[in-house]
């Protein structure tokens, strides 16, 4: 009960961010130029034009490589690509604000603990920001959760897995 109680305040918060977002912005762009620096890229990967973002000149430009390889596919999917976009960064974020609650319960050991983390997560205009900025924000904090958790995994349980958590980071 408890862990649904958080995923709908994080989809209520997605759902209102993004009906406000949209009708500001009248549409679906991003905020930054580094978002649309990511998807050129991302768009000539997907089109056989290798890492660049004039199509066929190679380039180092991009700080967050990872994000750009998860995005990629996303062109095969048809459509607005922005939608697709933030649609993966509103998954991340829900999944990220479930990782929260995880995290600070085992931290803890108190579910209500985390499921007030969760619940903090989940209205944190900030994060919700992140989710439709088209940045690699929601991957970085995923990456993140998932470490802190195996690290406290391996604290609790004393387990030789502490190499998980480097290899999520």
């Amino acid at each position: 009960m408890g862990l649904a109680v958080v995923i709908v305040l994080a989809l209520m918060g997605v759902m209102l961010y993004w009906v406000q977002a949209a009708r500001q912005a009248n549409g679906f762009g991003f905020p930054l130029d580094d978002s649309w620096i990511h998807l050129q890229i991302a768009r000539n990967l997907a089109g056989g034009q290798g890492w660049s973002f004039n199509p066929g000149q190679l380039t180092g430009g991009a700080t967050s490589p990872l994000w750009i390889l998860l995005i990629a596919p996303l062109f095969y999917l048809g459509g607005d690509v922005t939608v697709w976009v933030k649609a993966l960064g509103a998954l991340l974020f829900v999944v990220n604000v479930l990782l929260v609650a995880d995290v600070a319960r085992l931290a803890t050991g108190d579910q209500r603990v985390g499921l007030a983390a969760g619940a903090l997560a989940a209205l944190q205009p900030a994060l919700i920001w992140t989710a439709f900025s088209g940045m690699e924000t929601g991957l970085y904090l995923l990456l993140f959760l998932l470490s802190l958790r195996s690290l406290i995994l391996v604290e609790r349980r004393g387990r030789r897995e502490a190499y998980a958590s480097t290899a999520w980071l």
